[in-house]
């Protein structure tokens, strides 16, 4: 049962910027299941026992039981390629799976911002995290009146 009040489809809104997913398949059918009682730790893709040490080390802090984070741990284990371990490994979500988006504007006067310096101590750090985003992908180049 829908609850009442709640949001549906707004139907002043243009087909033309209305969100789309075209989920091809069942994403699940390969995914392999838990396993309750996991085997010993093997070392699998990039999910190396040094990364294992360290997300056991960031969750173990009494919520989740030795079990449980061993059975989480083979899960990422089996799962390794779904995590970005560094951000070249970083991507977005599959184009045939989720169309670009579309923001719908209304048309108006421009305002502009200048941008904030950035002190010379940093700017080669922060030009080598902009570079290393750009490379990855998670950044892309933008030509719009509001870009920065």
């Amino acid at each position: 049962k829908k609850p009442s009040g709640s949001a549906g489809p707004d139907s002043s809104v243009s087909e033309d910027f209305r969100i789309e997913q075209k989920i091809i398949g069942d994403l699940l059918a390969d995914m392999p299941p838990l396993t309750p009682n996991p085997p010993p730790f093997v070392l699998t893709g990039c999910f190396t026992d040094k990364r294992r040490k360290q997300f056991i080390a960031d969750h173990d802090k009494g919520f989740l039981t030795a079990a449980k984070l061993d059975v989480l741990t083979d899960l990422m284990a089996k799962q390794n390629k779904a995590f970005a371990w560094e951000d070249s490994e970083r991507g977005s979500l599959r184009t045939n799976f989720f169309l670009p988006i579309v923001i719908p504007t209304i048309a108006h006067i421009l305002w502009t911002k200048q941008n904030q310096p950035i002190s010379p101590g940093l700017e080669a750090e922060v030009c080598q995290i902009i570079r290393s985003k750009i490379k990855a992908g998670v950044y892309e180049s933008l030509n719009s009146a509001y870009h920065s």
